[in-house]
């Protein structure tokens, strides 16, 4: 696996910088369709981690939106809520060219993609 780096801005970022990478991993070691995985702190809460898994298993309807849904670990100790939002190889392509595709507030800029290397 290889990581981009942003420099968080300050502890709170770093914090969730840290848990979005740890946690794409981790997603990325036990779901094998999975090829990358971007994280979106851009005017993100900062309880908030948004994550965008390119998953090669989807088989989407052609004109439904992009959702993103609440997969927060059940723990009491977790500061943030955690949101995931898949995406076939080719919506990822188009998001990059149509960043309007995102669920709402999502934008792209300073993502840090975690990739599977083989």
């Amino acid at each position: 696996m290889s990581i981009v780096e942003i420099p968080p801005v300050n502890e709170v970022h770093q914090k969730r910088a840290a848990f979005a990478i740890w946690l794409a991993l981790q997603h990325l070691h036990f779901d094998s369709r999975l090829t990358q995985i971007v994280y979106f702190p851009k005017d993100a809460p900062d309880d908030e981690v948004r994550l965008l898994e390119v998953n090669l298993g989807l088989y989407p309807v052609p004109g439904e939106p992009i959702f993103a849904v609440r997969t927060t670990p059940v723990t009491n100790d977790l500061p943030f809520h955690v949101w995931v939002a898949d995406v076939t190889p080719d919506e990822w392509s188009k998001i990059q060219t149509d960043p309007s595709l995102l669920p709402d507030g999502w934008k792209l800029g300073e993502n840090v993609v975690t990739r599977r290397t083989r």
